[in-house]
């Protein structure tokens, strides 16, 4: 399971954020936040892992985040550098 919120780069909302109270943002945070979730398998090499995830979102309460909620697939090989 996946939630969590991002807030894109403006300054004078940064700034006006930082001058008002954490509530405030801490409400935006709950109300907006995607929901995701997800399943993957992975699998020792000596290479490194061999990944494969599937992942959705269920919900996207801030279309402005443009993010798509269809079903996205991963695959990932070797190690993370």
């Amino acid at each position: 399971m996946d939630w969590g919120y991002a807030w894109s780069w403006d300054q004078r909302w940064a700034v006006n954020r930082l001058a008002g109270n954490s509530a405030d943002l801490a409400k935006e945070f709950v109300s907006k936040a995607p929901v995701g979730m997800g399943l993957g398998v992975a699998y020792a090499t000596p290479v490194g892992p061999i990944r494969f995830f599937w992942g959705r979102l269920l919900t996207n309460p801030n279309p402005a985040l443009n993010i798509l909620t269809q079903n996205l697939f991963y695959l990932s090989a070797g190690h993370d550098f």
